[in-house]
């Protein structure tokens, strides 16, 4: 099924491999709680620390999309990109929560994705692995929450872990 991403946002899109068939957002992200700038995201912040096969902090360079939006199959999703580095290399990092049906925490419906920036198809290198552990707590306010997902690597069995933190502006 294919999501939309927030109104008003254009982000670019690009198909991720995998059963599910789902589109998702190419991204990057932000170290610690610092404001990120760019498309209408002013005080939008990510804290997202990598391990296992991608280790570090990323720190944000652009917030994409942030929040819950109308999903063009129907419904309600949330949605957050993001742009950023880690150890000096781009990286994009998406997820979505499909269906949304509000705060609270996910463990399923969830589709996340990332990778290094600038090569055809690279942004969707690593998608999450429900072997691994997804978990998504999106809070009460629906601009803020906490992620601990698990990944594989889509041409070999590398695995890593993003944990951390966002809010939406």
């Amino acid at each position: 099924m294919n999501h939309a991403p927030t109104p008003g946002v254009t982000p670019t899109i690009s198909t991720c491999p995998g059963s599910s068939s789902a589109t998702c957002l190419a991204t990057t992200t932000r170290t610690a709680s610092t404001p990120v700038a760019g498309n209408g995201n002013n005080g939008s912040t990510a804290n997202l620390t990598f391990s296992g096969a991608v280790i570090g902090s990323m720190t944000v360079t652009n917030m994409v999309a942030c929040g819950p939006g109308q999903s063009i199959a129907g419904g309600q999703q949330y949605y957050v990109a993001i742009f950023g580095t880690i150890s000096g290399q781009q990286y994009g990092f998406t997820f979505t929560v499909y269906p949304y049906i509000g705060p609270r925490t996910y463990t399923t419906s969830v589709s996340s994705f990332f990778g290094p920036a600038g090569e055809a198809n690279s942004l969707t290198a690593w998608h999450a692995s429900p072997n691994l552990g997804v978990n998504i707590t999106i809070n009460s306010d629906s601009k803020s929450g906490t992620l601990d997902i698990g990944y594989v690597h889509s041409n070999n069995n590398n695995t890593a872990r993003v944990s951390g933190s966002w809010k939406c502006a």
